[in-house]
């Protein structure tokens, strides 16, 4: 039908819940294909998303963060690394502690 899905957030809540449970940049396949591909690991996030025909809205008010999210055009990630970093979505979608039990 024409939709696109928007990935609003698509690099975590990592100021708000540090850690490797709670960070996509900490996870280890991500931080390994980070290392093969000479990019950060928000930017193999980010190149996940485009891959998967995801349009992304990623927010920074640093200026370098803002330039190396716009680097992304000169590598893809294989047909088999995106199918294993699909794999780490989480069915609810969350990457934080559910709003209805946590305790804020």
């Amino acid at each position: 039908m024409g939709i696109i899905t928007q990935s609003w957030s698509p690099l975590g809540l990592w100021w708000q819940h540090p850690g490797p449970s709670s960070s996509p940049l900490q996870d280890p396949q991500i931080l390994k294909l980070s290392e093969r591909y000479g990019k950060t690991p928000a930017q193999i996030i980010l190149r996940w998303h485009l891959d998967s025909g995801l349009a992304t809205i990623s927010k920074s008010i640093r200026p370098e963060r803002i330039v190396e999210n716009f680097q992304l055009f000169d590598f893809a990630l294989t047909p088999d690394e995106l199918a294993a970093l699909s794999k780490l979505d989480r069915k609810d979608g969350r990457l934080g502690p559910d709003p209805e039990t946590a305790d804020f």
